[in-house]
């Protein structure tokens, strides 16, 4: 019993060194094939195992790499015996896809021409059954095991040869390469994950055996551009795993400029036209900044800038937003300070150079300002008064000095005052001439003397005239002058005026034709006029009211004695102001009673 088991222990271990020896040869593979590193499970007794394989019962499993850039793919199988370690084998291959041939049938050595499968099958020659301790033990000859042996595709991957841009801006190209290491053809893609807009367009690239190159386009948006490139292989080499190219892109930065000029010294009121252009070339918008103390405004579509009042600083705002190429440019801004207009005040040199006091005779400065503003009339002088319009009327003998002047505006400045002098002279006295009616003087008809008429054969009688007709014409009597009859002097008050007027009213005419009356009556040959006022106005107001009050008086009165048939009357209106109250101005009635014109009668 003892000796047995020693017996099966030698043999054991020499089995156990015959393994190692055959699975070092098995390692000496002319391929650089990577087999499956499980273990062959433990066969009985006189199985037919291959050494680096997997599997049981007489069939195994085995994986190699095909080389597609060697012409030396080949594999060698190495069966043995599990119970005898001097067996021998005859290999055959059974081609599968992967076009496998034995090419020595004792050396088990299997050439491949393409990735694939094919089974090698191991068949025992010889054996020795007892392994050199006896019979009865071993394979005989004929057993085999089959070895499926699975040949992968040969491996590639890809890379990109170019540089991606590192700033690149939306709107730019580049060209994208990749290559791949089975030499062939990589096809270059957009992947979906892109938030750029970008293109890639391969057709203006190039498709050479080692290198695929494409044109990317960074369209908008702006955003991240991703690259594919993928090999999907072919029936050498195995689809090589993709890979990405990613470029993120910018916008494009833009600058606005200003075209135009701006004025220098701008007058408020006037206009001028600012331009602006982006070097996006997008059109820029134009407006008025809220910092402008002008009154200015702008017509956005034309440019047109008009600077209204009030004068200031007109500050013009130019934006361009961008797109989605262009980022927003920075805003720039152009400034523009008016100034008022300045105006003048021409006047005209009086011509008459005087006019007459107490008198109708009136003076209308003619004046013009060069802004057309309306010009203001004043005179402190006592001899002249002077309305808003500038018409002047005298109202004593001397000089009349009136200010004119005209006050700035939100577009003009204030002019500078002008002065007008104008001398002030007395009228002559009124003269009133009667008129002479000559006598009617008949004459007679005169006297008609008939022809004479002489027969032709007869002698005519002769014919004594008539005598003529004398009609004596008895010259007029003269006409006897009056006595002369000088009446005492009175006064008579024309009243009441409303406040503020010089219009004759019916009450006041009828008044004016009964002084009228009593001057033809009585014989009075001098009227003094003197107007008085309520005195509530300033002072050359009132000068101007008892001016124009008494000048009413004067016409009507002269118009009057025309009708009357009075001559010779001197009509004088007394120069100045007079201020005399004949009541208190505390009630309107009263104040009425003081609005009056007194005629002074004289002979």
């Amino acid at each position: 019993m003892c000796n047995k088991v020693v017996h099966i222990a030698r043999r054991n271990a020499s089995a156990t060194l015959r393994r190692a020896a055959l699975v070092a040869v098995a390692g000496l593979f002319p391929l650089a094939a990577v087999l499956s590193t499980a273990s062959a499970s433990s066969a009985a007794t006189g199985s037919v195992a291959f050494n680096g394989a997997t599997g049981s019962n007489g069939s195994y499993a085995a994986t190699v790499t095909f080389s597609a850039t060697s012409s030396d793919n080949t594999y060698t199988a190495v069966a043995y015996d599990t119970a005898s370690s001097t067996a021998t084998f005859t290999y055959t291959a059974t081609a599968g896809s992967a076009g496998c041939v034995v090419v020595s049938p004792n050396a088990g050595v299997v050439t491949f021409t393409s990735p694939g499968t094919c089974v090698i099958t191991a068949t025992t020659t010889s054996t020795d059954k007892d392994q050199g301790q006896g019979s009865g033990d071993g394979n005989a000859t004929g057993a085999t095991g089959t070895l499926t042996l699975t040949v992968l595709p040969t491996p590639q991957t890809i890379s990109f040869t170019n540089s991606p841009p590192s700033s690149p801006l939306v709107g730019s190209t580049y060209t994208v390469s990749a290559t791949a290491t089975s030499g062939l053809a990589v096809l270059v893609s957009v992947d979906a994950s892109s938030t750029s807009g970008c293109t890639i367009d391969t057709s203006t690239g190039s498709q050479t055996p080692l290198i695929t190159t494409g044109v990317v386009t960074l369209s908008p948006p702006v955003g991240t551009c991703v690259i594919d490139a993928n090999q999907s292989g072919n029936a050498a080499y195995a689809s090589a795993p993709q890979v990405q190219q990613v470029v993120t892109d910018a916008l494009a930065p833009q600058t606005i400029t200003f075209t135009n000029s701006p004025p220098s010294s701008p007058l408020v009121g006037s206009a001028y036209t600012v331009n602006a252009t982006a070097t996006s070339g997008l059109t820029v918008l134009l407006s008025r900044d809220a910092s402008s103390t002008s009154g200015c405004t702008i017509d956005a579509s034309t440019g047109v800038v008009t600077l209204s009042p009030p004068v200031g600083t007109c500050v013009i705002d130019a934006n361009q937003s961008g797109n989605a190429a262009y980022a927003s440019a920075p805003p720039v801004q152009q400034a523009v300070t008016d100034a008022l207009d300045a105006q003048t005040i021409n006047v005209a040199g009086p011509n008459p150079t005087s006019v007459e006091y107490g008198a109708t005779s009136t003076y209308q400065i003619q004046a013009t300002d060069s802004s057309g503003a309306t010009i203001d009339y004043a005179t402190s002088s006592s001899t002249c008064a002077v309305n808003t319009t500038g018409l002047i009327s005298g109202l004593g003998v001397g000089t009349c000095v009136v200010t004119l002047s005209a006050p700035g505006t939100s577009s003009v400045s204030a002019a500078s005052p002008v002065t007008f002098t104008l001398s002030v002279q007395a009228p002559p006295p009124v003269v009133v001439t009667p008129v002479v009616t000559p006598p009617v003087v008949t004459q007679p008809p005169p006297v008609v003397t008939p022809p004479v008429v002489t027969p032709p054969v007869v002698t005519p009688p002769v014919v004594t005239p008539p005598p003529p007709v004398v009609i004596r014409v008895s010259p007029s009597k003269p006409v006897r002058k009056p006595k002369p009859h000088i009446p005492r002097p009175k006064s008579v008050a024309i009243k009441p005026f409303a406040e503020a007027s010089h219009t004759l009213t019916k009450p006041l005419l009828a008044q004016v034709w009964r002084l009228a009356l009593s001057i033809k009556r009585q014989h009075y040959t001098t009227v003094t006029l003197t107007g008085y006022t309520d005195n509530v106005f300033t002072p050359a107001m009132d000068a101007l009211v008892i001016r124009e009050r008494s000048l009413a008086v004067s016409r009507q009165l002269q118009f009057d004695l025309g009708r009357l048939k009075v001559r010779r009357v001197t009509i004088t209106i007394a120069p100045g102001v007079t201020i005399q109250l004949v009541t208190l101005n505390t009630t309107p009635s009263s104040r009425a009673l003081n609005r009056r014109v007194v005629a002074t009668l004289t002979a």
